[in-house]
């Protein structure tokens, strides 16, 4: 006796056509997004320490490093989120 079966047709108006669903992330692709968010936290919490610091202490140096890094970070991930939409 055989369990094959007939495979069943679906009748429907809402069809996806090709090239309408969006790419998939892979798991690897999730994990270098993951550490690139880690990434920029660290930096982002040690810029911001630094710049406390700094500003405790009056050093103007420092201080226009922790600004250009915390600068930096939020320009990258600004430019991130335009540049990631897919039209």
């Amino acid at each position: 006796m055989s369990n094959q079966h007939k495979p069943e047709l679906i009748q429907s108006n809402e069809v996806i056509h090709r090239g309408d669903v969006d790419r998939v992330e892979t798991r690897g692709e999730i994990i270098k997004i993951r550490a690139s968010i880690a990434i920029a936290v660290l930096s982002l919490l040690i810029a911001c320490a630094v710049l406390a610091m700094s500003a405790f202490q009056g050093s103007s140096e420092l201080q226009n490093w922790a600004t250009g890094l915390i600068s930096a970070i939020a320009g990258a991930a600004i430019t991130y989120g335009f540049n990631s939409r897919r039209a």
